[in-house]
């Protein structure tokens, strides 16, 4: 395992064999798994995310203290921002709007079809851990970030500055394959046959309950 998956994280090689096959048969989750790597959020995490917890020119995301389990900022590393910026220009309602338990349940048939033995979006947050640890992030803002905070690390955190943060952090990008944005009107049409085919589905369903 390389040092990219110490601590029971994937490899470098498992990031890239998934993210490469999520993009070929995953594409609406192709940008959240990314996304996920990125910033070491829970599974539910981005999807509590509106455009107004975004802060572009300030290169942080804030998370709703009412939604998730810890409230935090997180650095938007550049190509944070791009995915972010692009889904904003494509129209999306918000940065995510997909169903925590569908990005879990698409996530498990990729991992069968990298034929991974083992490993949950959960994973994916380990990983973002112990490479920035690598990097030599102080533990108490590492802790921070992750959502694992004590009182003490929103000042540390901030301490920083936005400049370093972003410095210090920007190796994690290059351990990832290459950003390839989603095509906006590839995403509609998957998003309408997906509508049309859950339509046809319960049109079935009604069906086969219909008396003779």
């Amino acid at each position: 395992m390389d040092q990219w998956g110490a601590g029971g994280g994937v490899t470098k090689d498992e990031i890239k064999s998934l993210l490469e096959c999520a993009q070929t048969h995953f594409l609406r989750y192709y940008e959240l798994f990314l996304f996920y790597l990125l910033t070491g959020m829970r599974r539910s995490e981005p999807m509590t995310l509106q455009w107004k917890d975004i802060d572009f020119e300030a290169h942080m995301i804030m998370l709703d203290p009412d939604l998730v389990k810890t409230h935090r900022h997180i650095i938007m590393l550049p190509l944070t921002e791009e995915i972010l910026r692009l889904r904003k220009q494509a129209g999306e309602v918000k940065p995510f709007d997909i169903y925590p338990d569908k990005a879990s349940e698409n996530y498990a048939k990729l991992r069968v079809m990298v034929n991974l033995e083992w490993s949950s979006i959960k994973t994916f947050r380990r990983s973002t851990t112990s490479f920035l640890r690598l990097l030599k992030i102080p533990g108490i803002i590492i802790a921070y970030i992750m959502g694992h905070s004590e009182e003490v690390a929103l000042n540390n955190y901030f301490d920083m500055g936005v400049p370093e943060l972003l410095d210090v952090m920007s190796p994690l990008q290059q351990l990832l394959p290459s950003y390839n944005p989603v095509d906006a009107k590839a995403e509609a049409a998957l998003k309408s046959q997906l509508i049309k085919d859950g339509i046809r589905i319960a049109k079935d369903k009604n069906k086969s309950h219909l008396p003779n």
